[in-house]
């Protein structure tokens, strides 16, 4: 009997190692998936964050982009909608400068998608210099004036009179008085009385 209790002791030590020898192996077997695991999760959640990069980054498709411009030349016609287009084409310089410092962009175009919402915002809330348009546009028509002194251009010389008027009326007095009595334009109007 003794024997007999030795053999079956024994068997149970065998069997216990084997299971132990079974535990250990199902045990690293779950560390090294665990492992691989992680590493699946890590890649796929760099992945998750290039593509979210890939799409916030990506620039406006045309249809958005002439969205945008279209808001743009709205927000000039309705600051200035019965001025010359001079005036106009400065407050859209404006703007659209503005907008490219704002966002950090070399050109319009490459506005990126993320920041269309906020685009859109910076442009209905901006607030132009109308003072700084008009300086612009009146000495873009002083070198006009240039050209037009001299020839027979009489009705070309009226148009850019009153253009140039209207500018005057949108600045600032500060300003006003030294365009007002600028030598070119004191020298067109009389060009036109003679």
């Amino acid at each position: 009997m003794a024997n007999e209790i030795q053999a079956i002791e024994k068997m149970i030590r065998q069997q216990t190692e084997q299971q132990q020898l079974f535990i250990n192996s199902v045990s690293q077997m779950m560390t090294n998936n665990n492992s691989k695991f992680q590493i699946v999760e890590n890649n796929l959640s760099e992945v998750q964050k290039d593509i979210k990069d890939i799409k916030e980054n990506e620039e406006l498709e045309n249809d958005k982009y002439n969205r945008l411009n279209k808001l743009k030349a709205s927000k000039v016609e309705e600051t200035v909608a019965n001025t010359n287009e001079v005036i106009k084409q400065e407050l859209y310089r404006q703007i659209t400068r503005a907008i490219k410092e704002k966002f950090n962009l070399s050109s319009l175009p490459k506005i990126k998608k993320k920041d269309e919402q906020e685009c859109e915002s910076f442009i209905e809330n901006f607030k132009f210099n109308i003072n700084n348009a008009s300086i612009s546009a009146c000495r873009k028509f002083i070198k006009e004036f240039d050209k037009i002194i001299g020839t027979d251009s009489v009705q070309r010389a009226k148009y850019i009179i009153y253009d140039y008027e209207k500018c005057l009326n949108m600045m600032d007095k500060s300003y006003k008085e030294e365009f007002e009595n600028h030598y070119k334009y004191t020298e067109l109007k009389a060009f036109l009385n003679n």
